[in-house]
Order: C-alpha cells, then sequence, then structure tokens
C-alpha cells in the first residue's frame, strides 16, 4: 500500500517536474547572449592587445636588470646582461660567455615574445659600486655618463638606466 502511494507520488511529481523544465525561455536565451556579448566586448581586446604583452617583457626585463645589478653590489664583482636578437642573458663578467641562471627562469637565456622586437641589441654591465656601463666588461671602460635607453617595440616603450646609480624607473 506504502509503496502504490508512493509511486503515485513520484509519478505525479515526475510529470510535473517534466513539463516546468521542458526548455529555456525566452528571456533566459536573451539574458545569456547579452551577457555572453558584454564578456566578448571585454575579453577580446584584453587577449588581442600586444601592448600588454611588451609592457610584461619590460617589466620582466627591468626586474632581471636590478637583479643583475643587485648581483654586482653584493658580490662585488661585475654583473651584466647581453641582449642578441630576441632574447638575453645573464653573466657573470668573470665569467663571460658562460651564461648564469636567473631566478624563476626555466631556462638561462630569456627570450621575448614575438610581437617584441628590442632595439637596439645591447649589453649592461653593472660594477660592485652598481655603476652601468654599456660594454659586456666594464674594468676597461668607463660607466656611462648619460642615460642609457632600451627601446621595446619601435619606441612605444622604453627602458631607461641612469648613470651612477644605475638607477631604472
Amino acid at each position: 500500500m506504502f509503496s502504490e502511494v508512493f509511486l503515485a507520488d513520484m509519478a505525479r511529481f515526475s510529470d510535473n517536474f517534466q513539463a516546468k523544465s521542458a526548455g529555456f525561455s525566452f528571456f533566459e536565451l536573451i539574458v545569456v547572449i547579452v551577457l555572453l556579448g558584454i564578456l566578448t566586448a571585454i575579453a577580446v581586446p584584453r587577449v588581442m592587445d600586444s601592448s600588454a604583452q611588451e609592457r610584461a617583457a619590460s617589466d620582466k626585463l627591468k626586474a632581471h636588470l636590478r637583479f643583475a645589478q643587485m648581483q654586482a653590489l653584493n658580490s662585488d664583482d661585475s654583473w651584466g646582461i647581453e641582449s642578441d636578437s630576441g632574447s638575453y642573458f645573464l653573466y657573470k663578467v668573470k665569467d663571460i660567455g658562460k651564461k648564469a641562471q636567473i631566478p624563476g627562469e626555466q631556462e638561462d637565456v630569456v627570450s621575448f615574445p614575438s610581437v617584441i622586437d628590442p632595439y637596439p641589441e645591447f649589453s649592461i654591465s653593472f660594477d660592485g659600486w652598481g655603476r652601468p656601463y654599456n660594454v659586456p666588461d666594464p674594468s676597461n671602460s668607463n660607466p656611462i655618463h648619460a642615460a642609457e635607453i632600451i627601446v621595446i617595440v619601435s619606441g612605444s616603450i622604453e627602458i631607461e638606466i641612469f648613470p651612477e646609480t644605475g638607477f631604472i624607473p
């Protein structure tokens, strides 16, 4: 008896549930389409914006230049970063030609994203006082006397290294 009543109630509940949830209303579809449109309008420009990649690469290079300067200050040895086409690496001047590992990077050579073309190719080294030089080995040269500029992507972003202090804003 109980099972017959239970089954009858389940059948009635099931019929009501199926009748009410047969599909989406027109209003629900319009709301979902509008929300997708808003999300697309916000997300697509950010994904397609190469200037965000440029800024990120610029900030990363600044951090690595500061790391080279900090290594020079802490070890009283000269450290530097040298760029070739599309990538750069950290080196200790005593071991010139041998690339040092940059913390947080998988490889000892850091590649720029494909949208970035640094100009000019550069070599920046720092002596034990943290002063910047625009040569791979600062031992036989003078520190820079004017701000050194590294241009990222045809002038849209510049990295400036100040003389004497090596300050990188």
